[in-house]
């Protein structure tokens, strides 16, 4: 138990360094994006500006990411890491990992499933950021990016796990393809909603997958359908307060958000 508590702190300490890396990412973004201004002799104010969400985003991981580096020093899990780093550089360490014993094997192998782990997570926010946001329509987005995280990590069952994420890596190579030969370009324009619906394919694939292996277990069963909830609640709610009642634009508004969500506000107003 305590070497698993140790083992905790340093995953700890190396992902809040990725998260800083990745909030500064956002931050620096959303910096380059203008706060308030003139448009058409309408003065915008701050709170409607687009930069607003992604700071909002920024900042708030930023501080949890921090909250988790300072928890990971305070429990020697940053000490962990340097001396791991140490180890591995040592000539005579190395050698004595090749003749291990059992015990130290599935030791390594469980630090290589927390490094596959982590390469999926960094994979999830590339999807979103590089891929997605700029491109698919911003609600879709969100939903296939919780629905595929909280799906492989909250159900945490490895074959289910190893399943979504090849799935996900055979999307990125698609989605990568699409991207920098500039086809999406040509999608867009033979019909404006053409990504949208391929990153619904997507959702639904990424569905489809983690229902084939929760229908086998009645609590992954019931966990896949909190999942979904959330999947969709939150992504929904989160858009609607910005784009009804901040009016802060959306980065991209799609078939599901403009037309679908549109259609159902202004039904109902």
């Amino acid at each position: 138990m305590i070497e698993d508590k140790v083992t905790m702190r340093k995953r700890d300490f190396i992902t809040s360094l990725i998260l800083i890396c990745t909030s500064i990412g956002i931050l620096i973004g959303a910096s380059r994006m203008p706060m308030k201004g003139n448009y058409g002799g309408v003065q915008n104010a701050w709170y409607v500006s687009p930069a607003l969400l992604p700071l909002i985003i920024g900042i708030g991981l930023l501080i949890l990411s921090c909250i988790l580096l300072i928890n990971s020093i305070v429990s020697k899990g940053a000490r962990g890491v340097i001396d791991d780093v140490i180890a591995f550089a040592s000539k005579k360490n190395r050698h004595t990992a090749l003749s291990s014993d059992s015990v130290e094997n599935s030791a390594k192998l469980a630090n290589q499933i927390s490094q596959f782990r982590v390469s999926i997570v960094v994979l999830e926010f590339f999807i979103l950021i590089f891929l997605l946001i700029p491109r698919v329509d911003f609600l879709i987005s969100l939903i296939f990016f919780l629905l595929s995280v909280m799906g492989m990590f909250y159900l945490n069952q490895a074959t289910l796990f190893r399943n979504v994420a090849k799935l996900l890596i055979a999307w990125t190579l698609i989605l990568c393809s699409i991207a920098w030969s500039n086809l999406d370009v040509l999608l867009v324009q033979a019909f404006e909603f053409t990504l949208d619906i391929i990153v619904f394919v997507m959702t639904v694939s990424i569905y489809i997958v983690l229902r084939k292996e929760a229908i086998k277990d009645a609590e992954t069963k019931k966990k896949l359908r909190i999942v979904l909830l959330l999947s969709i609640a939150v992504p929904v709610i989160v858009t609607a307060v910005f784009r009804y009642a901040l009016l802060v634009p959306l980065p991209v508004e799609g078939l599901f958000f403009d037309r679908i969500c549109n259609s159902i506000y202004y039904a109902l107003r």
